[in-house]
């Protein structure tokens, strides 16, 4: 009935409507009823508070683990259980400690007879043993392919400060330390701080919170830059370069040139991805952008050295001095023209309009030559430099899917019939690779030093992955043979084979090659040349030195 009453009360309050005080319950009631309710619930046998469930730390295979729902009463980590050292305050205090324990390791599996896991043991000792000497050389190591020891705490990003005097709160004191400590200061217990009179010794203020220890601040250490990331800067800032350029000539209207440039932009995409994986990349092999060789014009550009009086020093009459100036005037503007032309069929604009303005300032001056003479001018002051440009070297005669093999001559064959021996060479070229390119000379009569002069161009694609293949490894093997007479075969007098890797970096090879029979070498060589337009992977610049001649007129 109190209940009823209770909600009738309630609901006349929901319904504002006015209420007397007199019909509440007081406050002492209310305190009786619940103590037998909560005593009610305690003899029906509800617990008010479910326990922790215990969670043991040995278990069987056949049972399985149930991890409870609060993470709270999972157990602390006991690291002893493993037989782990204490938590490492530095870098390299982590990094010994789980060396010795790997090392521990591996001596007790190779005490077991257990092989396996001792080599196991011992790649991961060489692991840290490598780590170690990278941390001492201040270089980073990889923590991620390093494995953790069970029970052991990770590795710290960086060294605590104040690490190499630990506090004896944090770790045990040596017993020769405590037996060291004076006997007045081990027998006098601290004495309480004085307080003053009338005031309670202060106690901790329960608003207060306390305040967690906070971790050490991590200084920002100095970033190491490794040989790897500055290979993958130099890679990706070439790529830029080539990008750049390919737009300025797409700028410029020359369509073809940006093609080039944006074709060897993607191709460093290949070897960005090799360096970022760890591989090694050999700069010196790799295309030279526009800019750099700019860059490297204009340093050595216009360069000069005043050569010696006695080379400039022009004796003679007047007519011969002006004759000399006049001759040397006129081959300065055949080199400019020639240079001019060159460049233009390269593609380097810009070094042909510069020796195009060359040519100009000493067709100028070879007019003001001639005019003085006519007039009977004394001869000018003059004086000669030696000026340096820089010149990519390119065979423009061919195309771009030419290769020219020429077979210029035989020197001094070892044979037992020198005036009177007759021979020719068989040539084979390895491109296409299914089915190399195989040719002979003609034959040459009665001489052991035969002139061949046998050109042949053969159809290749610098582009084509396989002829950069067999550029890197393929070689031209070229036979010397002797005709033989009536009814007799013609006879092998020895291989020479010429290596195609110089075409990566130059556009023509041409030496002499000695001769072999296996590997045996016969005596004689044969010179052979091989050219391309251009160089495979990179252009080859050259630094070219002429004699210029400079005429003051007053």
């Amino acid at each position: 009935m109190e209940y009823m009453k209770r909600i009738k009360l309630c609901e006349h309050l929901a319904d504002q409507d006015s209420v007397s005080l007199a019909d509440l319950p007081s406050t002492e009631i209310l305190r009786h009823q619940v103590a037998q309710d909560e005593n009610s619930l305690v003899r029906s046998g509800e617990p008010t508070q479910q326990p922790k469930p215990e969670l043991n730390s040995q278990f069987s295979r056949d049972t399985p683990i149930v991890e409870p729902s609060n993470p709270n009463d999972i157990p602390v980590p006991q690291p002893e259980m493993f037989g782990a050292p204490p938590a490492p305050k530095t870098i390299m205090e982590a990094l010994v400690q789980r060396l010795d324990k790997y090392k521990s390791e591996e001596a007790k599996a190779k005490e077991s007879g257990n092989s396996s896991k001792a080599r196991r043991m011992g790649r991961i000792v060489k692991q840290y043993e490598d780590a170690i000497k990278l941390h001492r050389a201040g270089r980073p190591f990889p923590r991620g392919d390093l494995p953790d020891p069970p029970g052991f705490g990770s590795i710290p990003l960086a060294d605590q400060p104040g690490a190499a005097a630990p506090k004896p709160a944090q770790e045990a004191a040596p017993a020769a330390a405590v037996a060291g400590l004076a006997p007045a200061a081990a027998s006098t217990p601290p004495k309480p701080a004085a307080v003053p009179a009338g005031a309670s010794p202060a106690q901790p203020s329960p608003a207060a919170p306390s305040r967690s220890p906070q971790p050490p601040k991590v200084g920002r250490q100095p970033s190491v830059m490794s040989v790897q990331d500055k290979q993958l800067a130099a890679l990706e800032k070439r790529q830029k370069l080539f990008k750049e350029a390919a737009l300025a000539a797409k700028q410029q209207g020359q369509t073809d040139t940006a093609k080039e440039y944006l074709r060897q932009a993607l191709g460093l995409n290949k070897l960005i991805e090799v360096s970022k994986a760890g591989l090694p990349v050999d700069m010196t092999t790799l295309p030279t952008p526009p800019q750099l060789i700019q860059q490297a014009a204009k340093a050595n550009d216009m360069d000069f050295e005043i050569v010696s009086m006695e080379e400039s020093k022009v004796t003679g009459d007047r007519a011969e001095m002006y004759a000399k100036l006049e001759q040397d005037l006129i081959a300065q503007v055949k080199m400019c023209m020639s240079n001019r032309t060159y460049f233009k069929e390269v593609g380097d604009i810009a070094s042909s309009n510069k020796f195009e303005q060359m040519a100009l300032h000493s067709k100028k001056d070879l007019d003001a030559v001639r005019f003085a003479f006519k007039r009977g001018d004394p001869v000018p002051k003059f004086h000669y430099e030696t000026r340096a440009f820089s010149k990519v070297v390119s065979h423009t005669d061919l195309t771009d899917n030419d290769l020219e093999l020429t077979i210029m001559s035989g020197i001094n064959y070892m044979v037992k019939n020198p005036k009177d021996v007759d021979t020719y060479v068989k040539w084979e070229f390895p491109f296409p690779r299914d089915t190399p390119t195989i040719d002979k000379t003609a034959v040459v009569k009665d001489s052991n030093n035969p002139e061949y002069n046998s050109k042949h161009m053969i159809v290749v694609n610098p582009r084509d992955k396989g002829f950069q293949r067999i550029l890197k490894r393929g070689n031209v093997k070229a036979e010397v043979w002797i005709k033989g007479g009536f009814l007799r075969s013609d006879t092998l007098l020895g291989t020479a084979t010429v290596k195609l890797s110089t075409l990566e970096t130059k556009c023509e090879i041409h030496d002499s090659f000695d001769l072999y029979s296996g590997r045996k070498p016969v005596g004689g060589k044969v010179e052979i040349k091989v050219r391309l337009r251009n160089p495979v992977v990179t252009k080859q610049i050259e630094q070219a030195q002429e004699k210029w001649l400079v005429v003051k007129f007053e």
